[in-house]
């Protein structure tokens, strides 16, 4: 099966801009409270993220993001899992991908209110190591 050059390129651009907030489902990570402890498992907390994108540079093949927690829990990633898909909708697996890079979002004091920023930079768009013939 062929794929395009465009498709790898294009394809991951404008899925991080239609997934928003989403991008966080494929991050690795704990979460914590503000007293430093993990939530019960099942206990239904989750982690309520602001992202905003500061910066693609197309040029370069990365992006720079910028988040913020919106209640009491924070966040410890460890990185980003890339999933890509054909214009089907079908996952090309062979391009599925892991980027460690490890960031802390710390829990905003109020709900509702944003915590402390933390800048995540020099993210990858894509990847091009997987040879097609």
């Amino acid at each position: 099966m062929k794929h395009s050059k465009s498709l790898k390129f294009v394809l991951p651009i404008l899925l991080i801009l239609l997934m928003g907030i989403g991008i966080f489902s494929g991050c690795l990570g704990n979460m914590t409270t503000p007293s430093s402890t993990v939530p019960d498992e099942g206990s239904g907390d989750e982690v309520v993220l602001r992202v905003t994108y500061k910066e693609i540079n197309l040029d370069e093949g990365n992006f720079s993001i910028e988040i913020c927690s919106l209640n009491l829990l924070g966040l410890n990633a460890s990185g980003f899992n890339y999933t890509y898909y054909d214009s089907e909708g079908v996952e090309i697996t062979e391009l599925a991908n892991f980027i460690g890079i490890p960031f802390d979002v710390v829990p905003s004091t109020l709900i509702g209110t944003p915590g402390s920023p933390t800048e995540v930079n020099n993210i990858p768009l894509y990847f091009n190591c997987t040879n097609f013939e």
